[in-house]
């Protein structure tokens, strides 16, 4: 993970991975300070502001921030600005290329009757979607706003409403469309209702409006989704992204609902985005690079399958080519001494026996570069396997282990122990009369 700056104008941007190479390569960051909108494109080591324009809102701040994907409108990029004092409206801006105007596309929200604060994204159709761009409301008290903006003309409202089935409010923090097609096709949002419900979740919305659910809807408390993004392929893989605060993390979403996290230790706060709370990440159109936004900066994080992750460089006690471990008494530990410091629970590792039932165990050194497993019951006269997953994570950045050692993060590491007593000499994991036999066979041999 490279830090590619830090805070901009004293507040976190919302931020796009250029998707238009007449911007250059790397992403866009905007933000707003003295009532001037910034736009700047942060790659190849240098921060360059590409545009910026005049916002005559009390207290603005970017809600979301996108690049024309359909190319219906030309390719350009577009920023949500909202005003969050005297009544919530937005106004959609759009850069068609570095240096030139950044021009009003359109005012949309009534600051006495309807505040609204809009993120967006664009489809060029499918899915049952009209092509255009779709604009999600985070739902400022006046209804949860879903507005369409056609190639031409104005915004039209499609339902000042729209809700997942037995909720009163939602809070949509990021939308973006399935253009992998592994999540239904359709609309995907996040949703962080921490002042009404206290419920959030990762959803699905189709051309009809009905919903879905692709994580269960968790307390806020739990998960406080701040940002998604989708991988078209590539290293990252077609995969679903959310940015959570509650964890400082940023997860995977499988089709199945389940999360997994790929990178820990940011910062990532827990608020609306008036409040200084719009952390946002997105993936590059190639899906090998993932950019966050957190409270510190914006940083580059490169798929775990381009860069090396922790590998094991000894253990104790010492097994070679898998022998078993000769010793008068029963192994109670085992002690496996990491390249660099490691995070780790119960949950990442597996002891079986030989017919492959569970051996309990409890594990220590999460944090340190040691790795202690005590075993519940002590081992002796087997063979046992002990399998580290990759889901134990390199302490500083949140890399999976190097567990099958290929020099590529990812993998599990799976180890054979096996133990046998010296007196065992037929090596049927038993001492009795046979090895006594044994013994006197091997010494009337000699």
């Amino acid at each position: 993970m490279d830090q590619l700056t830090g805070r901009l104008d004293d507040v976190i941007p919302r931020i796009e991975a250029i998707r238009n190479p007449t911007f250059g390569s790397g992403v866009v960051a905007a933000s707003v300070s003295n009532g001037i909108l910034t736009i700047r494109r942060i790659g190849d080591g240098q921060i360059s502001v590409v545009g910026s324009k005049s916002v005559d809102f009390l207290s603005p701040y970017v809600e979301d921030i996108r690049f024309d994907t359909s190319g219906a409108f030309g390719g350009g990029l577009f920023v949500s600005v909202v005003q969050s004092q005297g009544g919530y409206v937005t106004e959609l801006v759009r850069l068609d290329a570095p240096g030139e105007p950044v021009s009003t596309v359109a005012t949309v929200g009534n600051a006495a009757t309807n505040g609204v604060g809009l993120t967006f994204d664009f489809t060029s159709g499918g899915a049952g979607f009209a092509g255009g761009c779709y604009l999600y409301d985070i739902d400022f008290n006046d209804g949860t706003n879903f507005w369409r903006l056609p190639v031409s003309g104005s915004p039209v409202l499609l339902n000042s409403n729209v809700v997942y089935p037995g909720r009163v409010d939602m809070d949509v923090r990021g939308v973006e469309f399935d253009r992998t097609g592994r999540y239904g096709g359709g609309l995907i949002l996040v949703d962080a209702d921490a002042n009404g419900s206290l419920l959030g979740g990762v959803y699905a919305l189709d051309a009809f409006q009905n919903w879905s659910l692709i994580t269960s809807q968790m307390s806020t408390n739990t998960l406080y989704v701040r940002d998604l993004s989708l991988s078209p392929g590539g290293l990252f893989g077609e995969m679903l992204y959310i940015l959570d605060a509650r964890g400082n993390r940023v997860a995977s979403v499988s089709t199945s609902g389940s999360l997994s996290t790929v990178v820990s230790g940011l910062n990532v706060p827990a608020e609306y985005d008036d409040s200084g709370g719009a952390a946002s990440l997105s993936i590059s159109n190639d899906g090998e690079v993932l950019y966050v936004a957190d409270f510190n900066g914006v940083y580059r994080i490169r798929s775990v399958a381009d860069v090396p992750g922790p590998s094991l460089i000894a253990l104790e006690p010492c097994s070679v080519n898998n022998e078993p471990v000769i010793s008068t008494s029963a192994i109670s530990s085992m002690r496996l001494i990491w390249s660099e410091a490691l995070s780790f629970s119960a949950s990442n590792l597996t002891v079986v026996d030989s017919n492959g039932q569970p051996i309990p165990v409890s594990l220590s050194g999460s944090g340190s570069i040691f790795m202690l497993i005590t075993f519940a019951v002590p081992l002796e006269s087997g063979a046992y396997t002990v399998i580290v997953h990759d889901s134990a994570l390199s302490a500083a950045g949140g890399i999976p282990i190097d567990g099958n050692d290929d020099g590529i993060a990812g993998g599990d590491l799976v180890l054979t122990l096996a133990h046998r007593y010296p007196a065992d000499l037929n090596l049927d994991t038993m001492v009795d009369g046979l090895d006594v036999q044994e013994f006197v066979n091997r010494l009337l041999s000699q």
